[in-house]
């Protein structure tokens, strides 16, 4: 898409494309029969990340292209089981590794970096990482299982409610 910035997403068939900014270039990224959700831009802004499956079965792929006029290339796994995000200075995927509920961040090729390893009770979903780099937001239920949006200090692990939702 030029120098546009892109999107990435999922769609309802469950495949991935990328759109411009401004609506135009429409392309569709995977056109497998399997579950392709939750794509994120890649370190380099020419490899997207996305998971790839449903439950206990889900992987994330990484998928690269020479240049923004490319074909995408094939699939490959990268070691997290979701991806959420891209670091702030785009080094690495945030995303949580297999076996472990800790999110992490995994730059290319190496081992996952513990980012945050939440208490039991606490099942992020929707995160994001903010601009600043060392604070995630994202949706969980509290203790008593009331759904809350949280701002996480990724320096000090603490926990700060930022919306309480109604029922």
């Amino acid at each position: 898409v030029g120098d546009k910035v892109a999107l990435a997403f999922g769609s309802g068939n469950r495949d991935v494309y990328t759109i411009g900014a401004d609506g135009s270039g429409l392309s569709r990224v995977t056109t497998d029969t399997l579950s392709d959700w939750y794509a994120v831009w890649g370190p380099d802004n020419n490899t997207l990340a996305y998971s790839r499956g449903e439950g206990a079965d889900m992987t994330v792929q990484e998928v690269k292209r020479p240049s923004k006029s490319a074909p995408w290339g094939p699939p490959s796994p990268i070691g997290l089981r979701i991806a959420t995000a891209v670091t702030r200075d785009r080094s690495a995927y945030v995303g949580y590794p297999h076996g472990d509920d800790a999110l992490a961040a995994r730059a290319g090729g190496g081992a996952p970096d513990t980012l945050f390893r939440p208490p039991p009770w606490f099942i992020p979903n929707w995160t994001r990482l903010g601009p600043d780099g060392r604070t995630l937001y994202t949706f969980a239920r509290d203790q008593a299982g009331e759904p809350v949006y949280w701002a996480v200090d990724l320096r000090t692990g603490s926990l700060r409610r930022l919306v309480v939702f109604d029922h």
